[in-house]
């Protein structure tokens, strides 16, 4: 089972949001008459964001950014906190396992609470798709650039960020979309264009994060189109320093075999031999260098 959180708090119209102990929570909510089993759902950690309907009030669980630091962040629960928020008729009961952000001046009713709450939530993930876009072009500018030469280390780590943002904001979307196409007694009609305008901020996001998805993609492509560029370079030099060892190889090897009258060949031989193999080696290289082979 998933560790549970740790806060729990309630919203009261002119008291804002304050942390009631457990028990007291639990109180309130089946006052709410919220059944039993979803008070009890709302103590498990979910990985995305989802919507339950309650005869007398909603269930948001949202995924809030909260960030990946340097390599850290290999999944969802390690770069996003929770938050279950329940919209009753004229409180707010929430299940956190972070501090909740202050809440705008005029916030009046549950259904502006939650405006506030899904507003949060989406704005969190815009400086971290800011700080990717940088990172993807300095990526960019490094991998085009013929000074320098890209590990695909970096790249690989922004694709998973981009990952991990994506599977926080995509389902958001989808919460969203559901509100704007309920009708419930706790949701008040008048939200509907403020919950327009965070569903439109969140496709725009999505949109953004696909795109850059597809720019990363292409780096990759070039970083490893590189790699291979540069294992060609290097099994060319390789080559045309073999071939260059090729003459004093094969000259040395005839000469060094245990015959006879090669034991008794005149002194000068040695010289002509060597002489013989330095020719032969500088034809070869002058041959690939003309080519480029380095």
């Amino acid at each position: 089972m998933n560790s549970p959180h740790c806060n729990t708090s309630v919203w009261q119209p002119d008291q804002g949001i304050t942390l009631v102990l457990e028990s007291e929570w639990t109180s309130l909510a089946l006052d709410m008459g919220i059944p039993e089993a979803v008070i009890e759902r709302s103590r498990e950690r979910d990985r995305r964001a989802r919507l339950v309907l309650c005869e007398t009030a909603l269930l948001v669980t949202l995924r809030v950014w909260n960030g990946v630091t340097g390599e850290s962040g290999d999944d969802l629960e390690d770069v996003t906190r929770e938050w279950d928020i329940f919209v009753g008729a004229n409180l707010v009961l929430i299940r956190s396992d972070t501090k909740l952000p202050s809440l705008p001046a005029g916030t009046h009713t549950p259904s502006q609470v939650l405006y506030a709450l899904l507003d949060e939530s989406i704005d969190g993930c815009y400086p971290a798709m800011d700080a990717m876009d940088a990172e993807i072009d300095a990526l960019e500018i490094a991998v085009y650039s013929p000074e320098t030469l890209a590990e695909i280390g970096p790249a690989l780590i922004l694709k998973k960020k981009l990952l991990l943002l994506r599977q926080t904001v995509t389902p958001l979307r989808d919460v969203l979309n559901q509100l704007l196409r309920l009708q419930h007694a706790a949701l008040d009609p008048l939200l509907m264009p403020y919950l327009q305008d965070i569903f439109d901020r969140s496709l725009r996001l999505t949109e953004q994060i696909d795109l850059h998805r597809e720019i990363l993609s292409g780096v990759l492509e070039a970083i490893m189109a590189q790699t291979s560029n540069r294992l060609n370079q290097q099994m060319k030099r390789l080559t045309a320093i073999a071939a260059i060892a090729l003459p004093i190889t094969a000259i040395t090897g005839f000469f060094g075999m245990n015959i006879g009258h090669l034991e008794q060949a005149p002194s000068w031989s040695l010289w002509a031999a060597v002489g013989f193999m330095a020719t032969a080696s500088s034809l070869v290289f002058v041959y690939f260098r003309r080519r480029d082979y380095w």
